[in-house]
């Protein structure tokens, strides 16, 4: 049975800093920002999810990419390096799968890499 989730947005950069943002922070800002996703899903539809989830992007054709793996294969598709980071990468709550995985959605926005900083 799936249960649909509202889809939540989050944007994952930019609060604006003074200094550049380095890769492992950028990791622990993707970490971060997906259990405040899932919290606030859970929060919108009155029940815990479990705690296994697994990542695609909105119009992907492929398998999804498995909880182990999500967070570097978020930041390897956002951050180039301290000068160059994707500025605007949605991401939201797409649905819970038949196995109780929760399936995240990810969208990014055409923009050019950036500095860390104010969206």
């Amino acid at each position: 049975m799936r249960i649909r989730a509202r889809r939540l947005q989050t944007t994952l950069a930019f609060i604006a800093t003074s200094s550049a943002m380095t890769r492992e922070e950028f990791k622990a800002h993707v970490e971060e920002t997906i259990e405040s996703v899932i919290q606030e899903a859970e929060k919108r539809v009155g029940r815990r999810f479990a705690p296994r989830y697994c990542f695609n992007w909105i119009a992907a054709k492929t398998e999804p990419v498995p909880h182990g793996q999500v967070v570097e294969f978020i930041t390897q598709q956002v951050y180039i390096d301290a000068e160059r980071i994707y500025p605007c990468c949605d991401l939201g709550v797409g649905d819970v799968l038949d196995d109780g995985r929760l399936l995240l959605v990810g969208y990014r926005a055409g923009y050019p890499p950036r500095p860390w900083g104010k969206n």
